[in-house]
C-alpha cells in the first residue's frame, strides 16, 4: 500500500516512500554508480512496482542506452537486471500486467523499442511498437480483465497490444480520448491506472 516517488531532478537518484497509515516518507538506498555500472542515470525513467519480484523497478533511458534495475524491498538493495537497451533519451515508461505477471517498459523519447520483464528478472526485447512511446507522447496502461495493454498516442490512435501474442491491433478511437488527444500537450506526462473491477 506504499506510494513510490522518484524524485525528477538529473542530479538526483532519490526514491521516496510515502506510508499512507503513518503519514511518512521514507528515503530508500541511492542507486549509486556502483549499483548500475556506471550507466548515465536519466531524471525521467520508468518506474513501477512489481510484486512477483519483491519490489521497485526503475527503466532508465538514460542517454539513449536503457537500463532496469530492482530494488528488492527483502534485501532493501538495488540490483541491475539489464543493461544496454535501445530507448530514446527522456520519457521512458513501465506498465506492470498483473494478469500476465510481467512488465512492458522501454520507448523514451523517438524510440518504439519495448521489452518485457517477467516474474523471473529475465527481461526479452519485443521488437518495435507501430507508434513512439514516451510518457510525453502516449499513454499506456493494461485492461485488467482481458491483460491487453491498452495504448494511446497524441495523434489520436488507439491500440490493443496483446504482449503474449506480441501483437498491435489498431483500434476506432473516434469517440475514445481523440479530443484530449488532438493536443499533445493534454497527454503530456499523464498516467493512467486500471480499475480492477471494470
Amino acid at each position: 500500500g506504499d506510494f513510490y516517488h522518484r524524485i525528477a531532478n538529473i542530479n538526483t537518484t532519490e526514491v521516496r516512500t510515502y506510508n499512507i497509515p503513518t503519514g511518512t516518507w521514507t528515503v530508500l538506498p541511492i542507486l549509486t554508480s556502483n549499483d548500475t555500472g556506471g550507466d548515465y542515470l536519466e531524471y525521467s525513467e520508468g518506474v513501477e512496482y512489481f510484486p512477483e519480484l519483491g519490489g521497485l523497478v526503475v527503466a532508465n533511458a538514460g542517454g539513449g542506452s536503457g537500463s532496469v534495475y530492482l530494488f528488492r524491498e527483502s534485501t532493501q538493495q538495488w540490483t541491475t537486471l539489464a543493461r544496454n537497451l535501445p530507448m530514446g533519451g527522456l520519457g521512458a515508461f513501465a506498465e506492470h500486467n498483473p494478469v500476465h505477471n510481467v512488465m512492458l517498459f522501454g520507448g523514451g523519447a523517438g524510440s518504439r523499442n519495448i521489452y518485457k520483464l517477467d516474474a523471473t528478472g529475465a527481461v526479452t526485447s519485443l521488437g518495435l511498437a507501430p507508434i513512439t512511446l514516451s510518457t510525453n507522447a502516449s499513454i499506456v496502461t493494461v485492461d485488467p480483465v482481458s491483460g491487453d495493454f491498452l495504448v494511446f498516442d497524441d495523434n489520436g490512435s488507439f491500440y490493443v497490444y496483446n504482449i503474449l501474442t506480441n501483437t498491435w491491433t489498431l483500434q476506432s478511437a473516434s469517440n475514445v480520448f481523440s479530443p484530449i488527444l488532438s493536443n499533445v500537450s493534454a497527454i503530456w506526462e499523464v498516467v493512467a491506472t486500471p480499475v480492477s473491477t471494470y
